[in-house]
């Protein structure tokens, strides 16, 4: 029953979802962030999934009306509108409760680690089995990422986009492209996603050109896992009156943002590896003196 209030309230009796401006509730999404390679604890881990539990329920009494055949008690069938599970809610929400669960469980195997945060790894680097498991859990998350950051990418593709930002939109495009750091490679993804809802709004015979610019903001993007949200993304959410949207788009950002972080501890981890390895194998090297000889003595 208090899930249902909490529901009602943020939906504000429209079961649409699109009934009243809605501020993501980001306390509930942000507590669940990791900096080291480990299990998380138990009080941590009850507690996420207590908040989402609540968040997540507001999911449920977001519907829609779908035709759908009923039987007559004397034969024969008439069609009436039923409320179903929105569409997007239906095919996403799953989906990242998948992910969801698949990264805290990757982080479960973080235990009895041959490597420790405070004595570092071992003095001659992780075993071969054990480096092997960190490689395919690296494979694993950065799958993981890949598809938390498609469907973050679909949930705002569909967001509608502010006037203020489609009248900010700059006029022409780009002659060049400077991809010498994360910061002008996020300017030219805010350049590049502004021409594309350019062309798709004003310019629908240039698809050809829209197809590109699509194209080069997701190379971008897959070059720059760490980019930060565009000026218009960060604009539509913040703008952002639909809650479905709005919970779609945190959940799968939270879990971007953790399989992003967990990939990262990995790559550091194996770096910090190699150079052991390195440092461990130079040491081990014998130098030996030159024998001398006294050629007068022989």
């Amino acid at each position: 029953m208090m899930k249902e209030r909490f529901a009602k309230l943020l939906l504000g009796e429209d079961m649409s979802g699109g009934g009243m401006e809605f501020i993501l509730l980001l306390p509930f999404l942000m507590s669940l962030q990791i900096f080291l390679l480990q299990p998380l604890s138990p009080q941590r881990k009850l507690m996420w999934r207590i908040e989402m539990d609540w968040l997540l329920s507001v999911t449920d009494f977001i519907v829609e009306l779908k035709p759908s055949l009923q039987e007559f008690p004397g034969g024969g069938t008439f069609e009436v509108m039923v409320h179903r599970p929105r569409s997007d809610l239906l095919v996403n929400l799953p989906a990242l409760k998948k992910l969801d669960a698949m990264l805290i469980s990757i982080l479960d195997g973080f235990h009895n680690s041959e490597f420790d945060y405070a004595d570092r790894v071992p003095p001659s680097g992780l075993s071969e089995d054990s480096r092997k498991r960190l490689q395919l859990c690296r494979e694993c998350t950065h799958q993981i990422l890949k598809a938390a950051t498609a469907i973050n990418n679909n949930v705002l593709a569909e967001m509608e986009i502010p006037i203020a930002s489609l009248k900010s939109l700059p006029k022409c495009e780009k002659d060049y492209l400077d991809l010498s750091s994360e910061y002008s490679a996020l300017e030219m993804a805010n350049s590049v996603e502004a021409s594309v809802h350019i062309w798709k709004h004003k310019y629908l015979r240039r698809h050809s050109l829209r197809a590109k610019a699509e194209t080069l903001l997701q190379n971008l993007r897959l070059r720059f896992p760490g980019l930060c949200q565009t000026s218009l993304d960060t604009s539509k959410i913040q703008h952002n009156k639909e809650v479905g949207q709005s919970i779609l788009e945190g959940y799968s950002r939270v879990m971007e943002s953790l399989a992003f972080n967990i990939t990262a501890r990995i790559d550091d981890l194996l770096y910090v590896d190699d150079a052991t390895k390195k440092r461990a194998a130079a040491e081990s090297i014998t130098v030996y003196e030159p024998v001398r000889f006294d050629v007068g003595s022989l």
